[in-house]
């Protein structure tokens, strides 16, 4: 029923229908820890003292390495120290953080048709439910929000909570 992407990389119709994740500054810090404790859905290994970036979903390799003078690719072996230290750098100006400067520039996109979705509902049971009716009935999707879907979603709550 639809397709996913991410609008910084590519461009679309901006007045087709849009679900747009948005985060704000009291998301960074629960986004920033979920980012890098799922290390199944990258296979990062947060076991060792440096994590290497392949199939990383983000752009932080690209400003780790711009920042730290690391030329990253998909076997070098960045010190945890670093990646630590360029974490606790984006929490000092959190306007300018990573997600939220992203953020800024898919909002300012001009999206004529979107269900602006706060990524804190996520993490919310009850709030990420009524958020996917909410857009079932902006768009119609009629979908079914039953037992399976609960599981769906409390799986995934349980998975970034150990």
């Amino acid at each position: 029923m639809f397709t996913r992407y991410h609008p910084a990389l590519e461009k679309r119709d901006i007045n087709s229908p849009h679900c747009v994740v948005t985060v704000d500054k009291d998301d960074l810090l629960h986004l920033q820890r979920t980012v890098y404790t799922r290390p199944g859905d990258t296979d990062l290994d947060l076991e060792k003292d440096y994590i290497i970036f392949k199939n990383y979903p983000g752009a932080d390799d690209k400003s780790i390495s711009k920042l730290y003078g690391i030329d990253i690719n998909q076997e070098t072996k960045v010190p945890k120290f670093i990646v630590r230290d360029f974490v606790k750098l984006g929490f000092s100006d959190p306007d300018n953080h990573g997600y939220m400067a992203e953020n800024k520039k898919i909002v300012d996109i001009g999206y004529t048709n979107a269900f602006w979705l706060p990524v804190r509902s996520l993490w919310n049971h009850e709030k990420f439910l009524e958020e996917m009716q909410n857009i079932s009935d902006k768009f119609y999707l009629q979908l079914e929000l039953g037992a399976e879907a609960r599981k769906v979603h409390k799986d995934f709550l349980n998975n970034i909570s150990e």
